[in-house]
């Protein structure tokens, strides 16, 4: 008998740009069971399986988004999948024949300021062959908006909770941030958030900063936070070194002084006359 979760589902991928024309549209299939249960890993998921990049890269797209939606074939509705519960009621519908996952890549259009100018980037018409249009004065200027660009959708992506799409660059650039974090005994949840090995708090990393600014950051937090640990330790071992101090002289005192000391200095006793040998007057004589 077979399994549900490893029937074969048809896929229908469309590449959009930011204005709404589909660019490129096709379709393959998948095996449920690789899709999994996480909707966060569906977009890394497919884009190892499909080729996400590849394919918006031969269009001209760079920075985009990828949503998820189930086609029902016998209705002709499109039921679209925004958050983890859809998913698993999506998911369970999927199983059905008659049902399709639709997969789009829509470009996103970025505004970016550069002190009193605005750059818009878009991407041209795919009937014209038209590039990614950047206002820049140069080309080495040119090299770095673009780079800019793809850095914001990734930063952008973390902030409001969207599926976390990394292009190649980025995805170096985050495994040296994490090696960096590791030689500290820490962890990077993401390029925003990471935890802390010594105090095991979640340290927020700056958004304007590369992989390196952002190790450096994190290092001077390790370090006080280090300084502030060892200086508790050393303060915990001196009190306890004081009490083991104290029970040691407290066994080892002789009962005898302990006494003494309780009832205070000893007195000298008084002494007195000897009376046999002392002249008495004679009242009657006096």
């Amino acid at each position: 008998m077979e399994v549900p979760e490893q029937r074969i589902i048809p896929i229908i991928v469309r590449v959009m740009g930011n204005s709404g024309p589909v660019l490129s549209q096709y379709r393959s299939n998948i095996t449920l069971s690789v899709l999994g249960n996480d909707m966060r890993e569906i977009p890394k998921i497919l884009d190892q399986y499909l080729g996400l990049k590849e394919v918006a890269g031969k269009v001209g797209l760079k920075c985009f988004d990828v949503t998820l939606a189930r086609y029902d074939v016998r209705s002709q509705s499109t039921f679209t999948i925004h958050t983890q519960q859809q998913f698993d009621v999506e998911m369970g519908i999927l199983k059905d024949a008659k049902s399709e996952l639709a997969v789009t890549v829509k470009e996103r259009k970025v505004l970016l300021t550069n002190d009193n100018s605005r750059i818009v980037v878009q991407v041209g018409n795919c009937s014209q062959h038209q590039g990614r249009q950047v206002l820049s004065s140069n080309k080495r200027g040119r090299k770095k908006k673009v780079s800019t660009l793809e850095d914001g959708c990734l930063l952008d992506a973390i902030k409001n909770g969207r599926p976390i799409v990394r292009n190649q660059r980025q995805a170096e650039e985050f495994k040296k941030l994490t090696d960096g974090l590791a030689e500290m005994n820490s962890t990077a949840n993401n390029e925003l958030l990471a935890k802390c090995g010594s105090c095991h708090q979640p340290i927020k990393l700056p958004t304007d900063r590369t992989w390196k600014g952002r190790v450096k950051f994190f290092k001077l937090h390790y370090e006080k936070c280090r300084e502030r640990q060892r200086s508790s330790e050393k303060g915990k071992q001196l009190i306890s070194d004081s009490r083991n101090a104290m029970a040691s002289w407290l066994r080892n005192a002789p009962a005898s002084s302990s006494s003494s000391s309780s009832a205070g200095p000893e007195m000298p006793s008084p002494e007195f006359p000897d009376l046999d040998n002392t002249n008495i007057p004679d009242l009657d004589t006096m």
